[in-house]
């Protein structure tokens, strides 16, 4: 296994410099970079309904969908239920938005099992609006075109805390990202974009804990054949040609 103990070290120094102590709005983690792991497996379950959020609530992105996919954006839910926010981003009065997984609560089904996909990744999920960025980021824009966006069920309330296997699951996603997208570098909350409308994930998930895994590969399922060969065909594919930006819009 890959020693990553000074990386470890290295990112709990930065979080102290940058504040980032439960505050929300200055989580915001770089990957480190030759350290990406081993491609594997993740235990996920393809919603019914996929192909209903990819063609009302994604868009075709203007990046390439393999090169052109430099960040994971991590959010809570502010509800308590996977189908609350699944009817949510349906609703057309509603939040008109998506993510490509959410992370099941401790009282449903998936919890400890399996998270939840609901947008290709290939496609851009509407997670963040068009109009946000962050000097962190370069102050780039259209953030759902050259990212992934992860939505965890969790109400952000004192009264709600994250589970351990949600920090974990979470952190697992984001290193099947880093395996899979040779140009991933950044993690970082929908409340380090949008400060003065959000601040999902919020104070209670632990941001500091999250990163320390996601710089470990102690909790890496075993790297496999399968896992190797989709990697490899991720990244020979074209993807889509660079678009004008659409019509898209998100929470």
């Amino acid at each position: 296994m890959t020693d990553f103990t000074d990386v470890r070290r290295a990112s709990a120094i930065s979080r102290v410099r940058e504040g980032n102590l439960g505050n929300p709005k200055t989580y915001f983690f770089k990957l480190p970079t030759g350290a990406a792991p081993r491609p594997f497996k993740i235990p996920e379950k393809i919603y019914p309904d996929i192909a209903w959020y990819n063609a009302n609530r994604a868009s075709n992105r203007i990046y390439h969908a393999v090169d052109g996919i430099e960040g994971v954006v991590i959010h809570a839910t502010a509800g308590g239920s996977t189908d609350g926010a699944l009817n949510w981003w349906r609703n057309p009065n509603g939040g008109k938005a998506s993510a490509h997984w959410i992370v099941p609560d401790e009282d449903e089904y998936g919890h400890g099992r399996e998270v939840l996909a609901v947008v290709y990744e290939s496609l851009a999920a509407w997670h963040v609006r068009n109009d946000k960025t962050h000097a962190l980021v370069g102050n780039r824009d259209h953030i759902n075109h050259w990212t992934l966006g992860i939505e965890i069920v969790n109400s952000q309330t004192n009264l709600d805390q994250f589970s351990d296997w949600q920090v974990a699951i979470t952190a697992l996603l984001v290193r099947y990202c880093w395996a899979k997208y040779p140009n991933l570098k950044f993690v970082f909350s929908h409340a380090l974009v949008d400060p003065q409308r959000r601040s999902d994930p919020g104070p209670q998930f632990d941001w500091g804990r999250f990163t320390g895994m996601i710089a470990s590969d102690a909790d890496d399922p075993p790297a496999d054949n399968e896992a190797l060969a989709l990697v490899a065909n991720v990244k020979a594919r074209s993807g889509f040609p660079n678009l004008k930006p659409g019509d898209d819009c998100c929470m």
